[in-house]
Order: C-alpha cells, then structure tokens, then sequence
C-alpha cells in the first residue's frame, strides 16, 4: 500500500501541477487512486463552468520574447538566440505593436559588455557587436531588453508568463536551446510525458530562494537553468484560470521542442487543454534537434506545426 501511494503522490504532482505536500495529502485522502485524487484536485479548473467569450478588448495582445542560451555558451561568439530576438522585436514594431505591450528576457546588454571587454584583445569580437548592433538595433534604440543579465533565467519567464497581462492574450516566441532527460534511467521512447522531462536552457540560473516552481518535476543538478514543459502547461493554466477566453500563441524554436505539445496534450483527459484556446508550435519533433528559423519561417508555417483546441 505505502509504494502503491508513494507512486501516485508522484503522479498527481506530474500531472496535476501540484506541490509534494498537497500530492501527499491528495493521495491518501484517495486511497490511491490518481485519478480522483486529479479530479478532486482539479475541481475548480472544470472546463463545464468555463463560459468561453471574446477575447480581451483592451487593447495590443502581450508579447513576450525570451531569448536562452546554454549556461556554458552564454558568452560564447556565436549567441544563438539575440539576432532572432532582434528581429522578432522589429517586425512587432514594424506592425505597430507599442514598446510597452513587448517585454524581452535577453542577454542584450550583457552580450555588448562582454564582446566589448574581449575586442580589446581580439578584432575578431569588434563583428560580433556590428552583428548585435544590427540585428538589434531597434531594441537597443528604445531601451534594450527588460530583463538582461543574470535576471535572464527560468524564474523570470515564469513570473512574467504568470502575472504580467493577465486578461490579455498573450504571445510567447522563445528562442534557445532545447533537450531532454529521462525521469529515471534510461528510455526509448521519446514522446512519453511519463518517462521524459522536456525543457529548454537559460543562461542563468533560478535564484537558490525561488526554486518552489520545480516542485512538479524531476530535476537534475543543472535544473535551476531550465524550464520546463511541465512549468510552462502550470503558466498557461494560471493564465487561464484568470481569463479563459483570452488566447494563447507558443512559438517554441528549440531543439526536441515537440516534446512540450506531448506534455500539453497528457493533460487532456484531465485538464481538458483540447478545449484550451492555446495553440503551440514547435520547430522540431521530441526527439530531434532543430534549425533555428526566425519570426518569418514561423508566421509562413513552414516549420512543424500542432495545433491544442
């Protein structure tokens, strides 16, 4: 009995979003059993009270850009995410998005410094920043990115996914690196939510004070710089919980990025996010690495796309 409830406390915690006390409290009220554990956990989240309208009339969706890198390449000469970010902020300001509806988590002015210190030895790094200067040039312009330096890490996106604009639809674009581990061992099977964590990396780390959102998940040693599909389903559920009816666009360009639409699509059953106004779209399968696109491959779909209705 004490191993069968041990298995479903860790059950209830993937898939209801919860933290291990309530998981513990859930699974011996219930005897054991996951799915009425879920079912009474996830009472106030039934999508049969959910009146679905239209969405919010106050204005300019929400846009939040979130550029990652590797914790061991955030200085590197090539940054993988930057130009993207650069870009991606230009087009929305092209198209008359305001500054004020675009919040950007990047290492802009962290990259600058770092590329200017080493161009005093190195020629070669005086390129990187004409690149940055460039390609980012707008974003530069009018003020750089919100979130720069060591506040670029998982815990910042979350606080933003889960309390900034609340009401408003929100349209998310990461661009980062991507992978995934097995929750224990070793697995064959890369699309199972079951055995797998998915989660793209962050050039810094979560504060050591703030790591309470990795409650839900089967961490590593290097977790703090991740974040994961688990935590990112939790955002858009607290999102929704707040205004159900406001839509949701993940633009998801990392490598194994598909497995975040297997993480969405287990909670079907339970959380119902088929009937979610949320769509997500990724630029690789679970299993396989990505080709960094761009806003512009993204808006035309001509990476792997799936739609959650």
């Amino acid at each position: 009995m004490q191993m069968k409830l041990l298995r479903t406390r860790a059950r209830i915690r993937k898939l209801a979003i919860c933290n291990e006390p309530t998981a513990a409290k859930l699974a011996s009220t219930h005897g054991g059993d996951v799915e009425t554990a879920i079912a009474a956990h996830q009472s106030e989240w039934s999508t049969a009270e959910v009146e679905f309208g239209p969405p919010s009339s106050r204005g300019s969706p929400l846009f939040v850009l979130v550029g990652g890198e590797h914790r061991n390449t955030a200085h590197d000469f090539h940054h993988t995410s930057l130009g993207h970010i650069g870009d991606a902020y230009h087009t929305l300001r092209s198209l008359g998005y305001p500054r004020e509806n675009i919040i950007v988590v990047a290492q802009l002015q962290d990259t600058l410094e770092h590329a200017q210190a080493r161009a005093a030895e190195d020629s070669a790094w005086a390129g990187v920043i004409d690149g940055i200067r460039e390609r980012c040039g707008l974003l530069l312009e009018e003020g750089g990115a919100q979130h720069d330096f060591r506040d670029v890490n998982p815990r910042t996106v979350w606080d933003i996914l889960s309390s900034h604009g609340l009401g408003d639809s929100l349209f998310l674009m990461v661009y980062s690196h991507g992978d995934q581990h097995p929750i224990s061992g070793s697995v064959q099977d890369f699309t199972d939510p079951d055995l797998n964590e998915w989660y793209f990396h962050m050039p810094y780390a979560s504060p050591a004070g703030q790591l309470d959102i990795y409650e839900a998940v089967h961490t590593t040693p290097w977790s703090p710089y991740h974040l994961y599909s688990q935590q990112l389903r939790a955002c858009i559920q607290t999102r929704l919980r707040s205004c159900p009816w406001s839509p949701i666009i993940c633009l998801l360009n990392f490598c194994r990025s598909g497995g975040f639409l297997h993480t969405l699509e287990h909670g079907s059953e339970t959380l119902q996010t088929r009937k979610w106004p949320v769509m997500l779209m990724s630029s690789s399968q679970s299993s396989r690495d990505a080709l960094v696109g761009g806003p512009v491959s993204y808006t035309h779909l001509t990476l792997p796309t799936k739609r959650i209705v």
